[in-house]
């Protein structure tokens, strides 16, 4: 069962009152009947969303939530400042996501740690049918705000929880992990160990933790709006500490010209 853009208003608010420009396209592996090969359906159109953008000029911030992580992972891959300079991603956010390391899928990592709510039958969907979500998803959240939330759940093919990203973006893009400390859908272990891996694979992953259960863009928007807000603050003060690092460049580059250039969030 895939959540969709309306799940994530409450941080879109939160990320737009801060003066971010956001785009959250939805995923056409959601689509009844499903695309074919739902998954790179999934990675072509985010990387497609993403170079509309990158095209201009503007830097973005991605962030990855979930399975957003798989998409992202692979979306992202070349489109890195390093690889493009001016207009390209900056960072790489991953919220409770599938940060993932060589062939693993989603199915590789939850049937193993013997999660209920990934379906072991053969089945077209990824979820177990029947089964009451809301505790999972949004056990910090009100009881009575589950059926709101689960009601514009849509299904989830199953080729998605199959799926490894062919190339994997946090590998030249710098990346941060937002731990969710009261995760039950992606328990905090298991968070733990996904970040362990690529972290000694070489890749440097900075660490952020919240107490909040799979949902903080609904539980905690606020918050997490204000994480995202630090990052790019930090962003912003590496980059005009590059700028001064060479007497040559800071000639050469004025600090006007850091203006018009805002970062977006993807």
């Amino acid at each position: 069962m895939w959540h969709i853009p309306t799940h994530y208003h409450p941080l879109i608010i939160a990320l737009e009152a801060r003066g971010y420009e956001c785009v959250i396209p939805t995923l056409p592996s959601g689509a009844t009947p499903p695309p074919e090969d739902p998954p790179g359906a999934d990675v072509r159109c985010i990387r497609a969303a993403a170079e509309d953008i990158l095209n201009s000029g503007k830097d973005v911030l991605v962030i990855a939530h979930s399975y957003g992580g798989i998409v992202a992972s692979e979306a992202f891959s070349g489109l890195g400042v390093k690889s493009k300079g001016r207009g390209g991603a900056r960072m790489l956010i991953y919220v409770a996501g599938f940060i993932t390391t060589g062939n693993t899928t989603i199915e590789d990592i939850v049937l193993r740690e013997g999660s209920y709510w990934l379906s072991r039958n053969i089945d077209p969907t990824t979820f177990t049918p029947g089964l009451d979500f809301g505790p999972i998803f949004y056990n910090d959240l009100p009881q009575e705000e589950h059926a709101k939330w689960l009601g514009m759940l849509r299904p989830g093919p199953r080729p998605c929880s199959q799926y490894a990203p062919k190339k994997k973006a946090y590998e030249e893009i710098g990346s941060v992990y937002v731990f969710c400390t009261k995760d039950l859908a992606i328990p905090l272990e298991v968070q733990e160990e996904l970040v362990g891996k690529v972290r000694a694979g070489g890749v440097d992953v900075k660490e952020v933790r919240v107490e909040t259960g799979h949902f903080p863009s609904l539980s905690c928007p606020g918050e997490l709006a204000g994480i995202v807000d630090e990052l790019v603050m930090g962003l912003l003060g590496l980059l005009v500490l590059n700028l001064v690092s060479s007497y040559d460049e800071l000639q050469s580059t004025p600090l006007g010209s850091l203006e018009g250039s805002p970062l977006r969030t993807v």
